[in-house]
């Protein structure tokens, strides 16, 4: 439940969507500085903005995010959500009823990006996937609400395998803003290995030699620079290739 007040009125409203609905359409909000909007959720404040002079909030959560998706999940069984005759009206000519588009247009005029997500970092592609886009603006040192963050705190899991790396950036905060993503990415890899890994104690260290690598670098050129400073050791090979295995007689 989210609580808007303004102009000394106060509203209750179920779901983010409907406070963006509010936004859109309410007349009394037009004339007002987004500082004399309060928003709140469950007793907790909800930045509100005005983005290309339109208002709007800049707090997704992972769970609002799925929510979303889940829209779009539906579109392909319409029956779960509207009558037969629902279906019926909204229908075009030939009896088709692509609730997809419809949503892919909705989904735009209100967030500004299509099915396929919005455009993350600095790559101008586009992704779906809410920890993409967290991962990136941990990385870039982009100010994200600590509700967001919480959620991803409280499942490590969440930052799936390609993605792991915006876990580091989660619990180290001195790295963020420290380094492109790319580098992040190959460091937090090489330092999984490493008994400590990155911490607070030595993040301000390694973002320092970091900036000694090459803005893509790989993970040979990263390794090498790394040990290069004494920041990972020399993994000595198993016992196994030090003994010599007789093999037979060569014919």
């Amino acid at each position: 439940m989210y609580q808007l007040s303004f102009a000394g009125l106060s509203l209750s409203i179920g779901t983010l969507l409907e406070v963006l609905a509010v936004f859109r359409t309410d007349n009394r909000l037009l004339a007002l500085e987004s500082s004399d909007i309060t928003l709140m959720q469950s007793g907790q404040p909800v930045q509100v903005i005005r983005h290309n002079g339109s208002l709007t909030v800049r707090r997704i959560r992972r769970s609002h995010w799925k929510l979303l998706y889940d829209a779009f999940d539906l579109t392909s069984t319409p029956r779960l959500i509207f009558s037969s005759e629902q279906i019926g009206e909204a229908a075009d000519a030939r009896g088709r009823l692509d609730l997809f588009e419809t949503l892919q247009g909705e989904c735009e005029r209100r967030f500004g990006f299509r099915y396929a997500g919005p455009e993350y970092g600095h790559t101008r592609q586009r992704n779906g996937r809410h920890e993409v886009h967290v991962a990136y603006a941990l990385a870039e040192g982009c100010p994200i609400p600590e509700p967001v963050l919480d959620e991803y705190r409280q499942l490590p899991d969440r930052f799936t395998t390609d993605m792991t790396w915006g876990r580091v950036l989660l619990d180290v905060p001195e790295l963020r803003g420290a380094m492109p993503p790319d580098k992040a990415r190959v460091l937090a890899s090489l330092m999984s290995r490493e008994k400590g890994g990155i911490s607070s104690a030595n993040a301000a260290l390694l973002a320092m030699v970091m900036r000694l690598a090459p803005n893509s670098p790989t993970y040979e050129e990263v390794d090498d620079l790394l040990f290069s400073h004494g920041l990972l050791q020399a993994h000595n090979l198993p016992d196994r290739y030090s003994n010599p295995v007789p093999l037979g007689t060569p014919v």
